[in-house]
């Protein structure tokens, strides 16, 4: 039964370590039970994270550069949430967006409570800066590229409408 439920948390690891997103499990108060590799690569940082709460990991921004509090968020949570609209400041100042999707885990149902019990949740965040970045720049040239064409479209209908006009008045002996 132990070498079993060993076999079972290694495998679990091996596949958390192999996901190029970073990706969080916590308990409900948010704490760090688990995390891969890609975790301490979007921190910045090689320093153990298990048992530090992960709201104080990540300083949030929102698109108003309002402070947000990712345990706000966490316990406000009754489903899976997904949010592209954070930004993360690192100590130096550089900011990153970031992608962040997060499931409450709910614990198995009790028959005493009549509901299920919240045991934690799963966090996995990805750096999608260069992505989004790369989203506005298209917008951006598509609005220019639209507005650059409508200038010469409006000259030709114009110069159009003019030589209806001409064209529909009685022509002089």
């Amino acid at each position: 039964s132990q070498d079993r439920e060993r076999w079972q948390y290694d495998r679990m690891t091996t596949i958390m370590n192999n996901l190029t997103d970073a990706a969080f499990s916590t308990d409900d108060k948010g704490a760090i039970l688990m995390y891969n590799a890609a975790c301490l690569d979007l921190l910045d940082t090689n320093d153990t994270l298990k048992g530090r709460p992960i709201s104080e990991l990540f300083h949030l921004t929102d698109k108003d550069n309002q402070p947000i509090q990712l345990s706000d968020i966490l316990s406000g949570a009754t489903r899976t949430i997904r949010r592209d609209d954070l930004n993360h400041t690192y100590k130096d100042g550089e900011s990153i967006r970031l992608e962040i999707t997060l499931s409450p885990i709910k614990s198995t149902y009790s028959t005493s409570r009549k509901s299920t019990e919240q045991a934690g949740y799963i966090l996995i965040m990805r750096d999608v800066t260069k992505q989004k970045s790369l989203e506005e720049e298209r917008d951006e040239f598509i609005s220019v590229v639209s507005h650059e064409l409508r200038t010469p479209v409006t000259i030709v209908e114009g110069s159009l409408s003019n030589l209806e006009v001409l064209m529909s008045r009685p022509q002089l002996p």
